[in-house]
């Protein structure tokens, strides 16, 4: 029998009803972190967990949740577990550097494949996600491992791209163009000086000395 359409679910069955669509249940991601070793918190209103991490200093702070995106008859197979970070400072539109942050979160977006930056037009919220399609499949403890230990270092290196975009009004392309001219300017000086010591040769050199 085919499951009811959620117009036809009591207010206070909704969330019976998902647990017949989904593959996996927050009970059973549950069961994985403590298997892991991970340390969360449940938000039992939102149906989500709470996870803090830690990443060479940058502290991150995971909310897992399963969702259900509804599309006709592919309901069923459409459900995700999704990884979302909020360790980031507002983006004001009138900051001296929004449009540099923006264009490194572009960057950064299309540099990578799981991690994905979003920006809130609204309020300037940046968030981090990460979404796994799961079907009617399960993820094992050791892909959840894998999915958090990426998930965190990509947030870590988002976060410091960032916060040293904001700095400096500038691009990590920009930056690294800049220590391209450096270093060739650097090159440039002491081979001048090279060039002036041996066309003064040792006699000069002496000379100078004595």
């Amino acid at each position: 029998m085919r499951s009811p359409p959620v117009a036809e679910v009591g207010k206070n069955d909704t969330s019976i009803f998902w647990s017949f669509l989904m593959a996996m249940t927050l009970i059973e991601i549950k069961s994985l972190l403590e298997t892991l070793g991970k340390r969360y918190f449940c938000d039992d209103e939102r149906d989500q967990l709470f996870l803090p991490c830690n990443c060479g200093g940058n502290h991150i702070h995971i909310l897992l949740s399963l969702q259900v995106q509804v599309e006709g008859e592919a309901e069923g197979e459409s459900e995700f577990l999704q990884l979302r970070s909020r360790d980031f400072p507002t983006l004001d539109r009138e900051h001296p550097a929004a449009h540099a942050v923006l264009e490194e979160i572009l960057a950064f977006n299309y540099g990578t494949r799981f991690v994905k930056i979003g920006v809130d037009a609204a309020d300037g919220e940046i968030l981090a996600f990460g979404d796994i399609w799961l079907a009617d499949g399960v993820v094992t403890a050791g892909q959840m491992a894998t999915v958090i230990k990426n998930f965190v270092q990509s947030v870590a290196n988002a976060q410091d791209r960032v916060a040293a975009t904001m700095a400096t009004k500038k691009t990590s392309r920009d930056r690294e163009r800049d220590r391209e001219c450096d270093d060739f300017f650097q090159a440039c000086v002491a081979e001048h000086e090279a060039d002036v010591a041996a066309e003064a040769g040792p006699n000069n050199t002496q000379a100078e000395a004595a």
